[in-house]
């Protein structure tokens, strides 16, 4: 089943994510980190801040994505707060796309992908990827559809799809605030939307 959530991390045995985090830290509250991953990486979700290591300061602010290469780290807001996502595992050095994404209702709503039979109210596509692709969603409320079920979308939970197979998110109840994360590109190694037919 691809459907994670923060308290229960039981990724499938197929995964190259082994877990993630979604904190906060407010202004005048700084932390410091460990790398506890073969492989981790950060996304800015809201705000912004200072990532300190090895003597060096990156200044980093809403959308960012960073690999963490070194061992210890302190993120510094510089906003009144500032929200990231880690995600921690192991993957290959050819890998699909990533970002932060925000996702709303649309009063012209149309599947640009893969045909479907179910309603949306977004102009998400059904697709597929040459790679795993996970979902983290921060914020909002929503339907998506991964390997042919419908999943709940809510702050914290986690939608994984093995590649080859499709997924979407046709319905919006409240704006969501999110991260996508692909992972190692596996056969023709295909980066984006992939599609049998349109």
């Amino acid at each position: 089943m691809p459907l994670i959530n923060l308290k229960q991390q039981d990724f499938p045995k197929w995964s190259e994510i082994k877990f993630y985090k979604i904190e906060h830290l407010s202004r005048d509250n700084s932390k410091i980190f460990e790398k506890i991953s073969p492989k981790l990486v950060l996304f800015i979700v809201e705000g912004q801040g200072w990532i300190k290591f090895s003597g060096e300061n990156i200044l980093v602010k809403e959308g960012d994505f960073l690999p963490v290469n070194f061992d210890k780290y302190r993120i510094a807001p510089m906003s009144s707060y500032v929200r990231f996502v880690t995600i921690g595992g192991d993957w290959g050095s050819e890998t699909g796309t990533c970002g932060v994404f925000q996702l709303s209702t649309n009063p012209d709503p149309i599947n640009r992908g893969d045909p479907v039979n179910y309603n949306r109210n977004t102009r998400f596509d059904n697709h597929f990827h040459d790679c795993d692709e996970y979902w983290i969603i921060v914020k909002g409320k929503g339907k998506a559809v991964s390997e042919g079920k419908f999943y709940n979308l809510e702050p914290g939970i986690c939608i994984a799809t093995k590649r080859g197979q499709h997924h979407d998110i046709p319905w919006i109840e409240k704006t969501l605030l999110g991260v996508w994360f692909e992972t190692t590109l596996y056969g023709k190694k295909r980066r984006g939307h992939l599609y049998q037919k349109i």
